[in-house]
């Protein structure tokens, strides 16, 4: 079930609240916690956060665990925005051969300076030769 907008918002001012409010000095920035990953007690950093109670929120994974999970998340990343290029690359390329095969330029006024600026219509579908 979501949260309505104004419950969010309340969350969100009583964390900043809490935040003005707490002195950084008046609690541990870690403690001892077994790590979400390799499931050991070890020590666990701080947030930079506050619970809506005013508890200070620690990571769940400690250190070691929670810099592998960003290299590893960094190189899904990495991987999504390589595939997202590729796939970019060869809609250029699809457009490209389907500009060339159409004549290489508008039809009503001849522009062929810009690749993105041309665009497909069909004025009479029945006569099309790409199906």
């Amino acid at each position: 079930m979501k949260n309505s907008p104004e419950t969010l918002k309340k969350r969100r001012e009583l964390k900043k609240m809490w935040k003005q409010k707490i002195s950084i000095n008046s609690f541990p920035h870690q403690i001892k916690k077994v790590c979400k990953d390799c499931r050991e007690l070890k020590m666990c950093d701080w947030l930079s956060s506050f619970t809506q109670t005013g508890n200070p929120e620690y990571k769940s994974r400690c250190r070691e665990c929670h810099n592998a999970y960003l290299r590893k998340r960094q190189k899904l990343d990495y991987v999504k925005v390589a595939k997202n290029k590729r796939r970019k690359r060869l809609l250029i390329l699809r457009k490209q051969k389907a500009v060339d095969f159409l004549g290489g330029k508008c039809k009503k006024c001849g522009y062929k300076k810009s690749l993105s600026a041309l665009t497909f219509h069909h004025r009479n579908p029945e006569e099309r030769s790409l199906k």
